[in-house]
Formats: C-alpha cells, sequence, structure tokens
C-alpha cells in the first residue's frame, strides 16, 4: 500500500510540474497566442485546457495517496477524466501540426507533443491505479462487457 501512495504522489507532483511549466510557457507566449489567427489561438486553449487537467490530475493523484488506492467510485471519475483528458491532447498536437512552416515550429511541436504524452499518461495512470479491495469493474478496457 505504501507503494501505491509514493506512485500516486509522484504522479501528482508531475502533474503540479506540468501545470507551472504550461502556465509559465502561455505567459510567456501570450503576445503571440493574442495575435495570431489561428494555431496560436488553439494552442492557447489547449494550454489552458492542459492547465486544468494537470491540475485535476494531481489533485485526483493526491487522494488516491491519500486513501493509500484507487476506489469504484473515483476510478469511474478518472476513467471519465482520462477519456475527457483526449480534448486538450487533440488539441496540442493539432496546434503542432498546423504551426508547421512558422519559425521555430521543431520546438514548438515537440513541447506540444511532449506535454500531450504526459498530460496522457498521468491520467491513464490515475484511472489504472491499483485498488485497495481488488479488481475494480472501471477500470476495465472501455467497451468491454461485464464478465459473469
Amino acid at each position: 500500500m505504501a507503494s501505491i501512495a509514493r506512485a500516486a504522489r509522484f504522479r501528482g507532483l508531475i502533474a503540479i510540474v506540468l501545470a507551472v511549466v504550461s502556465v509559465a510557457v502561455f505567459v510567456v507566449s501570450l503576445d503571440t497566442v493574442l495575435g495570431a489567427a489561428f494555431p496560436a489561438a488553439i494552442y492557447g486553449l489547449a494550454t489552458l485546457l492542459l492547465t486544468v487537467f494537470s491540475i485535476v490530475a494531481a489533485v485526483r493523484a493526491f487522494g488516491i495517496a491519500r486513501d493509500g488506492g484507487q476506489s469504484e467510485g473515483r476510478a469511474a471519475a478518472d476513467r471519465l477524466l482520462a477519456l475527457a483528458g483526449f480534448l486538450p491532447i487533440f488539441a496540442m498536437v493539432f496546434s503542432a501540426f498546423g504551426a508547421i512552416g512558422a519559425p521555430g515550429w521543431v520546438a514548438y511541436a515537440i513541447y506540444s507533443i511532449a506535454v500531450a504524452i504526459v498530460l496522457g499518461t498521468l491520467l491513464l495512470l490515475n484511472w489504472k491505479a491499483p485498488s485497495v479491495d481488488g479488481p475494480l469493474k472501471a477500470q476495465r478496457p472501455v467497451g468491454e462487457r461485464p464478465r459473469g
């Protein structure tokens, strides 16, 4: 149980760092975001969503650490968050592809895709965190029929 809590606290710290980095990058690039039409505007919205989802992932991870494992209700909510988390992930990747050809687009694409991968991994790991009581129904793959 201690390893579950330690892993959840580590995920929470990574999510906080991701939120801080995304806010810092957004503030630094705010003038570009406000002055641009398409890719930068999507990037601004995607960065704000990324920050919100990172903060939610951190809170959820610290909740798992506090309780010592996942519960059925929390796993169901984390599955919904993991699925909804694809919105900022797709927005970040889409804006990275939209910026191809602009000055500095390679660094921007690498950053966007890297933070999208980190957010997706954090959300999925929160959903699949081990439970205290054994296997949970909410941790089945999406669309799988209940057994028994």
